[in-house]
């Protein structure tokens, strides 16, 4: 698309269709009421919406309530899963952009062919991404419900060493590698939202929800920022440092 039209008629019409879609959710929730009930110990959970609880202030105090139920270890597993996948957001998008520019020439015909195999990377990757989602979301509720969290950052660092030791963009390898960081990923992310609709209590689901979406994106904003001065070091520093954490 970006090759047909100019670039700013691109970037312009992806954001006013992200406005309008905003303003919609916007004026489909508000003042919406939802009724929630489950059965929970033989007893009939009900939760409404607080009318008092409105405002900047009341989104952060429903944050801390969210963060507050850390104290159970399994969502503070589920945070900690959850703060993995945005870490692993900027090595998958930006840092892996620089790191396969980095094996081709500075011209302009050398950053054609890097963003051509890039893409070509990243459609195989998403494809395993999707794949992986439909297979673990059976298998989960099959095998078992924790059974994938461990096995799910393994092939998130599987990947990551795959990357690192072949570092060769035009190899299959490559493809593999990326698939395994993205399904792993994806696990990962699956797994705690699970945890998180079995472990937080009813009446506080959706603050916890946007607990972990804020734990998501610290994660990601550490990593952006860190891993950015990494890659001036060592373009494999970043990675190695994803496989310590």
């Amino acid at each position: 698309i970006v090759k047909d039209f100019p670039v700013e008629l691109v970037f312009t019409t992806f954001s006013g269709f992200l406005f309008a879609l905003t303003i919609v959710i916007i004026f489909t929730i508000r003042g919406g009421k939802y009724h929630l009930s489950e059965q929970n110990d033989e007893k009939e959970v009900e939760a409404a919406p607080n009318e008092d609880q409105r405002g900047l202030l009341g989104v952060l105090k429903d944050l801390i309530l969210g963060f507050r139920e850390a104290r159970n270890p399994w969502i503070l597993m589920a945070f900690f899963a959850i703060f993995l996948v945005g870490v692993q957001i900027p090595m998958s998008v930006k840092i892996f952009v620089l790191w396969i520019q980095s094996f081709y020439d500075n011209t302009d015909e050398g950053k054609a062919a890097g963003y051509a195999k890039l893409a070509s990377i990243n459609a195989f990757s998403q494809f395993g991404t999707l794949i992986m989602t439909v297979v673990g979301s059976a298998l989960i509720d099959r095998v078992s419900k924790f059974a994938f969290l461990v096995p799910g950052a393994f092939i998130q660092l599987l990947g990551v060493f795959i990357q690192l030791v072949f570092q060769d963009p035009n190899s299959w390898l490559m493809v593999v590698s990326q698939a395994l960081q993205s399904s792993g990923s994806s696990i990962l992310a699956l797994v705690q939202t699970l945890i998180i609709s079995l472990y937080a209590p009813v009446e506080h689901r959706g603050k916890v929800f946007g607990a972990q979406n804020s734990v998501m994106s610290i994660g990601a904003i550490i990593s952006g920022v860190i891993s950015g001065y990494l890659f001036d070091i060592q373009k494999d520093i970043p990675y190695l440092s994803l496989i310590h954490i």
